[in-house]
């Protein structure tokens, strides 16, 4: 089956052989909604399928302010929903909102299995309060924090699950915290991208893109590159290795990377985001860079090195 959600519309489609079932949400609020999945928050876990986000309901405005519409978010929800394949029903897990005029509890940005606990961990960065790693139970839908730093993608990696470090949204990526789904440790490994490049230069704002375990190390694709190896410093030393470092936001933020045919398929987005009308000094740099187009979307694979 195929499951995917239209962005900002707050639908949710499950196409199946035998037709298809299209979730608007109304489990969280009232019409008129809107809604997404930005960072692609989805773990399928047996027969069922969870997915999480963001959800205005209902969406509310506030009228025009200076050159654009204000939206205001006391009815914005981050929510974790889960799909039962079998039964073709769809059932709320849990949310959370600070129903606060423009501020907003952490999105669902992933959402990774615990075969250990039986249990979903959930991180969480996009947002003024509520942030860290959760674990939620995939049947009661309790939740706790138990990481109390930002992240916002991550990844099961060998007895492991490796999650960013997003503490301040101005410096992008600035390590690695990784928990110990044996014993329930955290250990947190800083990234020093002018230290750890592979060509000695640093990188400008690495935003967090998506993230993968393959060759036993850890994949962690940003804007200008990915970053791999160990991050327990058992194996190797994490290294960054420059990819389409343009000038702009070209980056595999908000994307998706997979493990296809023995090797790693992640999409570089041209055009991720952009800023229209910027509020402060830091806005207006990321415009000059943001609004411009370098070169097409694509795909890129990555397998291990042959020797002849």
């Amino acid at each position: 089956m195929l499951a995917y959600t239209l962005a900002f519309e707050a639908e949710t489609h499950f196409q199946r052989q035998d037709g298809e079932n299209v979730y608007r949400f109304d489990l969280i609020g009232k019409a008129p909604r809107s809604g997404g999945d930005t960072y692609n928050a989805v773990e399928a876990v047996d027969d069922e399928i969870f997915f999480g986000g963001w959800a205005h309901a209902p969406a509310s405005y506030g009228g025009r302010t200076g050159k654009g519409g204000k939206i205001l978010f006391n009815n914005k929800f981050s929510h974790l929903h889960s799909y039962d394949s079998k039964e073709d029903r769809v059932r709320l897990l849990w949310s959370d909102t600070l129903a606060h005029e423009w501020k907003w509890a952490g999105e669902v940005s992933e959402i990774v299995y615990d075969p250990v606990e039986d249990r979903l961990l959930v991180a969480r960065a996009d947002g003024h309060e509520h942030l860290g790693v959760f674990a939620v139970n995939r049947r009661t839908g309790e939740a706790a924090r138990i990481g109390e730093t930002p992240a916002l993608k991550g990844t099961p990696h060998l007895d492991y699950v490796c999650f960013d470090v997003r503490r301040d949204w101005t410096k992008g990526l600035e390590g690695i915290q990784t928990l110990d789904l044996v014993t329930g440790n955290w250990s947190v490994r800083e990234v020093d991208f002018t230290r750890d490049s592979v060509d000695g230069g640093g990188a400008y704002w690495p935003g967090a893109g998506c993230a993968l375990s393959a060759y036993s190390r850890l994949f962690f694709f940003v804007r200008g590159g990915v970053l791999v190896g160990d991050p327990l410093g058992d194996l190797e030393e994490m290294r960054f290795v420059r990819l389409f470092d343009f000038g702009t936001d070209y980056s595999p933020s908000r994307t998706v990377c997979k493990a296809v045919g023995g090797g790693i398929l992640v999409a570089f987005n041209a055009y991720s985001q952009s800023f229209l009308h910027p509020r402060n000094e830091f806005e207006t740099s990321m415009k000059k860079r943001a609004n411009f187009v370098n070169g097409p979307s694509v795909l890129l694979y990555i397998t291990p090195r042959r020797y002849v």
